[in-house]
């Protein structure tokens, strides 16, 4: 006799483990943009990041899709801001009338940008394990 296989279980232990995969790839973000200053650090995650992003964002389930899409719309838009800023401005050492450097503000407003959202997206991705 042959009985079958709930796939709903299957699927759910599935979906469990692919949202933490989700949420490290939030932290990895979050990391990498924290360490900016420290370019090698940045780089490899830049490269991990790519492939962890193909992989989560083929998954079925639309809201691991979801909050990955977000995540990476979120750190590549950041880094690429930073990179295209920073090539442009490079003559550019301080902001007029502060002692300020250009590349502090820029990495301040990077982390404004990603780190607060990325928060709030696995406070919900745990809320939902």
């Amino acid at each position: 006799m042959i009985t079958e296989v709930p796939i709903v279980f299957l699927e759910n232990d599935l979906d469990h483990s692919y949202r933490k995969y989700t949420i490290g790839f939030n932290l990895g973000c979050m990391i990498a943009v924290l360490v900016l200053p420290v370019i090698p650090i940045l780089m490899l995650w830049l490269v991990a990041s790519c492939v962890l992003y193909a992989f989560l964002i083929g998954y079925p389930n639309q809201e691991i899709s979801h909050y990955t899409r977000i995540a990476g719309y979120r750190f590549y838009g950041a880094i690429g801001v930073v990179a295209i800023m920073a090539s442009f401005t490079q003559h550019i050492y301080f902001i007029p009338a502060t002692k300020v450097p250009v590349w502090m503000l820029l990495w301040v407003l990077s982390v404004l940008a990603v780190v607060p959202l990325s928060i709030r997206d696995i406070l919900s991705l745990k809320k939902s394990l």
